[in-house]
């Protein structure tokens, strides 16, 4: 969610090595818009606090790159 520039929200996500695994909260905030935005990303260990092969957080930053496309223009189909 992106309110008068204040981006917030929230994900939860595994991480596995394919023997353990642990499942996290990260909720996220920061500032930005549609062009782009700087998050912080601390994550809640929710299970197996023992499993630390990842940080336990994220300084994210984030450009959205504008490309120009053409328009396909729609055609009626053939009728036999």
């Amino acid at each position: 969610m992106n309110l008068m520039r204040i981006a917030i929200g929230a994900e939860l996500v595994t991480y596995t090595d394919f023997d353990n695994w642990t499942l996290r909260l990260v909720p996220f905030i920061g500032i930005g818009g549609e062009k782009g935005r700087l998050i912080i990303n601390p994550h809640v260990i929710l299970t197996n606090k023992k499993f630390r092969p990842v940080n336990e957080g994220l300084l994210n930053f984030i450009y959205n790159l504008n490309l120009k496309r053409k328009k396909i223009e729609k055609t009626a189909p053939n009728k036999v």
